[in-house]
């Protein structure tokens, strides 16, 4: 996942398997943080406490933070989320079809704003 260019991508193998493919990450004063992690949870609907809304194709990486589809313009570059990673809704399905608990993801440089 690269945060400065908001672009992501899977690899396997060292192959690209889905992307690369536009998303959307961490707001000012919500930056998603750079680094590597592992996929430790999934839902296929997971109800955000927080801040009240499903968030469809979950893959939690890191304090509270996930891939999910979003369910808002995500070219609307004035907002972001609350760090995670909002993907397209065919993105989100096939990154759901691809991951798996233990999965590595990697996250680099920072989203301009951040």
């Amino acid at each position: 996942m690269d945060l400065t260019r908001q672009t992501m991508w899977v690899m396997r193998a060292g192959k690209v398997v889905l992307g690369p493919t536009v998303t959307r990450t961490g707001m000012a004063g919500y930056a998603t943080p750079a680094g590597r992690f592992e996929i430790n949870y999934r839902n296929v609907k997971e109800w955000s406490n927080p801040y009240e809304v499903w968030l469809p194709y979950w893959q939690h990486f890191t304090r509270g933070m996930g891939f999910h589809q979003t369910t808002t313009y995500l070219h609307n570059t004035s907002i972001g989320s609350h760090g995670c990673v909002n993907l397209l809704p065919d993105d989100a399905v096939r990154a759901w079809e691809l991951g798996r608990v233990g999965s590595t993801v990697v996250l680099f440089g920072r989203r301009p704003g951040t």
